[in-house]
């Protein structure tokens, strides 16, 4: 059997190619380039409405993490779109489909920062998209909630009545994260700034932390013994030092960002990658609660897990309109990530639904 595509198929399409690493304003070029074509008769061809960033891809366009990476290149994982054709083998997808999901891998050659992309449906993460769900929301879902449902669900200690912290709440992990949590029943602590607090609590958490107030996070800090699990969307040592103590005995310390703050931001040296290594072996070793980083995001819980949530209506994307950027704009998109003070996900929209 052939592959089977949509007659009316453009040959070119627009991307945004990272041609050189360093700042967004000179890697990125937004150009015109060759659909990619099916290879395997697993894949699908999906025309992309949206495509959410992630802080990995912007680690990586500004080669601090690593200059090994080839260029040029397109970066992204997240996806929301239409699939306009399928391999031979593709039998849970039809031509039509709205559907939306991630990338194994973030980082190219063919990511999603494109008006068209190849998915793998045995490798990488897809379902139909829900009706309820637009397709910029839909876009953003991929690796933040997939995150998020990981540090709650899989790596977390849902008890009987589990209270927790969760730390970066108004991020892109975090949003995810509090109502993840909620819709597990969950008692949630959230700390975030004083300015997020609103739309934190509007999403379910039971108390907010300013993380500005010194008097705040001391409060906090002293509820020594009381909470079953942290989840800690930033990372370092500071939140760390502070916030390990009020773990109950045999609770979780789970860390979405590692033991370095805002890695990446600048040059990774092996001596960092190192310091992670040990700071790790340590934490784990020499603690009265088990300390787990997130390294990995199984797909199938796309489905099993982000999917019946988004369906209830329990959990949705916090993507800002001015956080919203036209594919064409992508080089403002990262500047964006790269303050670290976006609220929710960073989306590029790129086909009008």
């Amino acid at each position: 059997m052939s592959n089977t595509i949509q007659p009316d198929l453009p040959a070119t399409m627009y991307a945004l190619q990272a041609h050189e690493f360093g700042p967004p304003s000179t890697s990125f070029q937004y150009l015109e380039i060759m659909v990619p074509e099916i290879s395997r008769p697993t894949q699908v061809l999906v025309q992309v409405y949206a495509a959410g960033i992630n802080p990995a891809e912007a680690k990586v366009r500004s080669g601090n993490i690593s200059r090994f990476f080839k260029m040029p290149t397109i970066l992204g994982a997240d996806f929301s779109g239409v699939i306009v054709g399928k391999g031979s083998k593709v039998s849970s997808f039809e031509i039509g489909d709205k559907v939306f999901g991630k990338l194994r891998f973030p980082l190219g050659p063919q990511g999603t920062y494109a008006e068209y992309t190849v998915v793998d449906v045995e490798k990488d993460a897809i379902s139909k998209k829900p009706n309820n769900l637009p397709f910029i929301e839909a876009g953003a879902v991929g690796i933040a909630a997939l995150t998020a449902y990981e540090a709650i669900v899989n790596k977390g200690r849902l008890n009987t009545t589990p209270s927790i912290i969760i730390i970066g709440a108004s991020g892109g992990v975090g949003t995810y994260a509090v109502q993840i949590a909620k819709a597990f029943g969950v008692h949630v602590v959230a700390v975030c700034s004083g300015k997020n607090a609103s739309l934190v609590k509007s999403l379910g958490a039971d108390e907010t932390v300013d993380y500005l107030s010194q008097e705040a996070i001391e409060s906090l800090a002293y509820r020594k013994n009381t909470f079953d699990f942290i989840v800690d969307c930033v990372g370092g040592d500071n939140y760390y030092n502070k916030m390990a103590p009020t773990i109950k005995n045999g609770g979780v310390y789970v860390s979405a960002a590692g033991p370095v703050k805002d890695i990446g931001a600048s040059n990774v040296s092996t001596l960092d990658y190192l310091f992670i290594v040990k700071t790790f072996i340590f934490r784990s070793m020499f603690s009265h609660y088990k300390y787990v980083m997130i390294t990995g995001l199984p797909k199938k819980y796309l489905t099993e897990g982000i999917l019946p949530l988004l369906e209830k209506k329990a959990i949705k994307s916090i993507a800002l309109p001015e956080n919203v950027f036209g594919l064409e704009d992508g080089a403002k998109a990262h500047e964006a990530i790269e303050s670290h003070r976006t609220i929710g996900k960073i989306v590029l929209k790129v086909k009008t639904e």
